[in-house]
């Protein structure tokens, strides 16, 4: 909003710099709703094309992407927004994973190297996945003036530069919750233990403890800064703005609407 006057960008590299928005997504949105002749390589797109060529690359790995979105770049017609919707739909209908592949159907059979050598099943190659690791993790829903404390990521690494509930490493008591509230001059009225939850990313599965802290007045505006000197800047956000401005990650979505729910009666307390 501030940055596009309220538009989505049509430049692929611009739309990078959103957060929350990836290569297939800004290819999507580039060549579909703009009409941009740029490549959209979800993995339906890499099946194809690792099938087509009879390719063995992992399609994991950052290159091997890299590499189909550089030769479907050399290829794409001018309409590249139907060419990648078709793309997305021969392998989400036809070229589907493994021994599900309705070969016969496909009209790419033909030139399908792996149809010819019968190499369809074993293609796309994937490395095995790693062993998720789990991380314990103490969110903390901080409320206000029926406000909610938010912080924003950090630009790089999970959920680079969405918005979350402060959060902390490892399985926190509500002693060293309070210590946390202390350290960053904030008192708390009333701590209250919240149901744990836990939620699984491709990686990393979070086992959450959550507490709610209900804390003094700060004397802040919406989106003003509670502080800072190198910590992660708080800013409150009223109801309103929580659900039409903010992108939360769903691992915080419980705790969001037992704000939306609670907020008044807690605050009351």
């Amino acid at each position: 909003m501030t940055d596009h006057n309220g538009l989505i960008p049509a430049d692929f590299d611009i739309l990078l710099t959103l957060p929350g928005i990836g290569r297939y997504t800004a290819g999507a949105i580039s060549s579909i709703a703009y009409g941009k002749r740029v490549p959209a390589v979800d993995g339906n797109a890499l099946r194809i094309i690792m099938r087509l060529l009879a390719c063995r690359d992992d399609v994991l790995k950052e290159k091997t992407r890299r590499q189909v979105e550089a030769w479907l770049q050399d290829i794409l017609p001018p309409d590249a927004g139907a060419f990648n919707q078709a793309l997305m739909d021969l392998g989400a209908s036809v070229c589907l994973p493994k021994k599900a592949a309705k070969c016969p159907d496909c009209p790419l059979k033909q030139l399908c190297l792996a149809y010819d050598s019968n190499e369809v099943s074993q293609l796309p190659v994937k490395t095995e996945k790693k062993v998720r690791r789990i991380e314990q993790r103490t969110v903390l829903l901080m409320i206000s003036n029926e406000k909610i404390a938010l912080q924003q990521r950090p630009r790089t690494g999970l959920l680079a530069g969405l918005w979350e509930l402060p959060n902390f490493t490892g399985t926190l008591s509500a002693g060293e919750i309070s210590q946390k509230l202390s350290a960053l001059g904030l008192r708390s009225s009333a701590l209250i233990p919240l149901a744990p939850s836990r939620h699984v990313f491709s990686h990393i599965e979070w086992h959450i403890t959550a507490y709610c802290a209900v804390v003094e007045p700060a004397g802040v505006a919406e989106d003003s800064a509670v502080y800072g000197n190198g910590a992660p800047v708080l800013c409150w956000s009223e109801k309103t703005a929580l659900q039409n401005r903010y992108a939360l990650p769903s691992a915080f979505i419980p705790y969001i609407r037992f704000f939306l729910d609670k907020s008044a009666e807690i605050t009351a307390v």
